[in-house]
């Protein structure tokens, strides 16, 4: 499954996907014991190609953290409050609080995790990158 480029764009990260692949996705879910044992999600075979962000031309460091502590912010602001108010609406009813137990309850499991970064705007050689992978 190809991932797209935007698909991580709403987490504000200081880089872009340029490509990548989901191997596959299984869920295991205890239909008879649902809401007692965990759903679980298996992950395999990511591989992500992602670049720099551009960024403007005469922002200086300091301008770069404040913007990042800031995203943080707005982030754990923005979380806190979707978590309040969603517990509040599923806290009324059965089926909410069911609700809220199975997603409590969700395991997720990956493995085999390939994260290859390139900066092309930095170094004059295209072959420079980093790449960080976990296979297990």
């Amino acid at each position: 499954m190809q991932l797209k480029p935007e698909a991580l764009n709403s987490l504000k990260l200081p880089v872009r996907v340029k490509a990548g692949f989901l191997g596959s996705v299984k869920l295991k879910v205890p239909w008879s014991r649902l809401g007692q044992e965990p759903v679980l999600v298996y992950l395999d075979r990511i591989f992500i190609l992602a670049e720099p962000a551009t960024q403007v031309e005469g922002c200086n460091e300091d301008a770069v953290q404040e913007t990042k502590i800031s995203r943080v912010r707005e982030m754990e602001i923005k979380l806190l409050e979707s978590q309040q108010q969603l517990k509040s609406e599923l806290n009324s009813s059965w089926l909410g609080s069911f609700i809220s137990t199975v997603i409590g309850n969700i395991k997720l499991s990956i493995s085999n995790i390939h994260i290859r970064y390139e900066d092309i705007e930095r170094y004059l050689n295209p072959v420079c990158c980093i790449s960080v992978s976990k296979y297990i």
